[in-house]
């Protein structure tokens, strides 16, 4: 995600885990706002509203993990 970007702000029925691989960023899970880092490691239990975005000044990766079969993501208005 680029200085300032982004993900779009859904949930879904499966869950998945994302681990920081480039950079940091932070994550919206529910009511919660947490940092992530290189190789921190943030569970998305299912159904919950999350948020992947970057206020930083340098690019943010991660590696999504989800299951083989999972659902189309909800995109949720604020």
């Amino acid at each position: 995600i680029a200085p300032g970007g982004r993900s779009s702000f859904e949930k879904h029925r499966h869950e998945h885990i994302a681990i920081g691989i480039r950079g940091s960023g932070k994550v919206l899970l529910g009511e919660k706002n947490r940092k992530i880092s290189f190789l921190d490691v943030v569970y998305v239990s299912p159904d919950t509203p999350h948020q992947f975005l970057n206020p930083f000044n340098e690019p943010f990766g991660f590696l999504c993990v989800v299951p083989a079969k999972r659902d189309k993501p909800v995109i949720i208005k604020r």
